[in-house]
């Protein structure tokens, strides 16, 4: 009993001492929980204080790179697009010693060289605008200038409107044109917006002397530094003076000069190419009037020298009653005289009236067609000249050659066809044919006095460089057969010989 008694009793002592030591565990417990919330409190302080001294310092990292890298960075952006849109006075701030400030110094740098490059440019732009204004200006003055000297290179208005051009694009205070009407002869001025010329008014003829003895071997003579004469001559001779003054203190630029120059060779030019075609006209004119003139002779002259000696024996028989039995066959001869000249009169009026209206071919046509309807017989025609050119007056002298051949035909052959036939060969050389098959060509007649048409004929020939052969055709008729070489032949063969040496090469 006693020892359940002690059981008991040391069960409950254990019991008590078991919960006093839960009692201190638990206090235990309670204390380190509430030392580790206290640091845990501690370390949430701590860990706040570390995030918030972090963001102040990235903070501060940020401020920093952003001033020290991306302002200047931007800056260099910005200033590279205005740069890019043509700006080219723009500059970046930023200049220090780093590699940014370097970098910023050279995009300075290079922008300053932009900029200089571009304003030289520009300028360059500036000048040719200017210059090719200029030329386009001159170009157009020269255009108008020569096609009004070309076309009418002796009229005053053509002088006029070119110096008035002059004027207005050099700039002067007046010009003026004086040419020499024939080599030797005193100077007239045709053209002048300053008046009269002040040396000749001063010395006369003698300053016109003066003034073409210095001009002579040089292209440009100065008067004084604002008188300028310029010759104008060609390469052959010296046709008169262009005088041009320009105001005080001014001087002519370089493309003036060679404008003026450029006028005045043409001008030159042009009085050359007016004096020839007055020359070619003159000696056209005294080429026809000698044709008129070896016409008539061969022609009108001896028809009528023979009815002059007719007449004196006419008035022989007349004057003596017993020979009054001889002035019938005198009359019938002087009749038949006047009547052959009559003839001849009126041929020459046709051929010297005859025009070359249309081109040859349609010119033989119509001559075929005349003669064929006049004499009732049928002619031919065939025209194939080729590469070959004629002349004008190669083509009168055919045409003319081919109507006094179809006249004599119908006169005189009784023929029913006739044959025309022009050709030009590849040697340039042409041959001329008018055949027919009548009765043929006679021996020479006794009295050649009224037949001069086959001595025309022969003349024309002659007067081309040709050969002409008048003779029985086969096997009846007469033919005539001219031979010359055409006014282009020569080109023609030139140009084939050019073309054989391209091909060979």
């Amino acid at each position: 009993m006693r020892w359940g008694s002690r059981s008991r009793y040391a069960l409950k002592t254990t019991r008590i001492q078991v919960d006093d030591f839960v009692g201190q565990v638990d206090s235990l417990v309670a204390v380190l929980g509430q030392e580790n919330e206290r640091r845990i409190d501690e370390l949430r302080r701590i860990l706040a204080l570390a995030a918030a001294v972090t963001l102040g310092v990235v903070l501060v990292v940020i401020a920093l790179l952003q001033r020290a890298l991306l302002r200047p960075l931007g800056g260099l952006l910005d200033a590279a697009r205005r740069i890019a849109g043509g700006d080219f006075g723009v500059r970046v701030r930023y200049t220090g010693e780093d590699e940014l400030g370097q970098v910023g110094s050279a995009f300075n740098l290079m922008a300053d060289e932009l900029a200089r490059h571009y304003h030289l440019l520009e300028q360059r732009v500036t000048e040719k605008t200017a210059e090719l204004q200029r030329s386009n200006r001159s170009l157009e003055l020269l255009y108008h200038a020569i096609a009004r000297l070309y076309q009418a290179p002796s009229a005053p208005d053509a002088y006029e409107a070119t110096l008035r051009d002059i004027d207005r694009v050099a700039g002067l205070e007046g010009s003026f044109v004086c040419i020499e009407p024939r080599p030797g002869a005193p100077a007239a001025v045709i053209a002048s917006s300053m008046g009269a010329c002040p040396d000749r008014a001063e010395r006369g003829e003698e300053a016109c002397a003066a003034c073409r003895a210095g001009s002579e071997g040089q292209a440009l003579a100065l008067l004084s530094p604002t008188l300028l004469r310029f010759p104008l001559r060609d390469r052959e001779h010296h046709y008169g003076m262009l005088r041009l003054s320009l105001p005080d203190g001014a001087r002519l630029e370089d493309w003036q000069r060679q404008l003026v120059e450029a006028l005045s060779r043409h001008m030159g030019m042009a009085l050359g190419a007016a004096r020839r075609t007055e020359q070619e006209r003159l000696l056209a004119l005294q080429e026809e009037r000698s044709v008129i003139a070896r016409e008539l002779h061969d022609s009108l002259a001896q028809a009528l020298s023979y009815m002059k000696i007719q007449v004196s024996l006419l008035q022989r028989a007349l004057a003596d009653p017993a020979r009054a039995a001889e002035a019938e066959p005198i009359l019938a001869d002087l009749r038949e005289g006047i009547s052959a000249a009559y003839r001849q009169l009126r041929e020459l009026l046709v051929s010297f009236r005859l025009g070359l209206s249309a081109d040859l071919s349609t010119l033989m046509e119509d001559a075929a067609r005349e003669y064929g309807t006049r004499g009732g017989l049928e002619v031919e025609l065939a025209v194939e000249l080729g590469a070959c050119q004629l002349g004008p007056n190669q083509e009168v002298h055919v045409l003319q050659i081919v109507r006094e051949a179809l006249s004599n035909m119908v006169r005189h052959a009784a023929a029913r066809h006739a044959w025309v036939e022009l050709r030009g060969g590849a040697d340039g050389e042409v041959r001329l044919e008018v055949r027919d098959d009548g009765c043929g060509i006679g021996a020479p007649p006794a009295d050649a006095r009224n037949h001069h048409g086959l001595a025309i004929m022969r003349e024309r020939a002659r007067s081309m460089g040709g050969e002409i052969e008048i003779g029985r055709a086969l096997p009846s008729g007469t033919r005539v057969c001219v031979r010359f070489r055409a006014a282009t032949a020569s080109v023609a063969l030139m140009a084939q010989g050019d073309a054989k040496k391209e091909m060979e090469t």
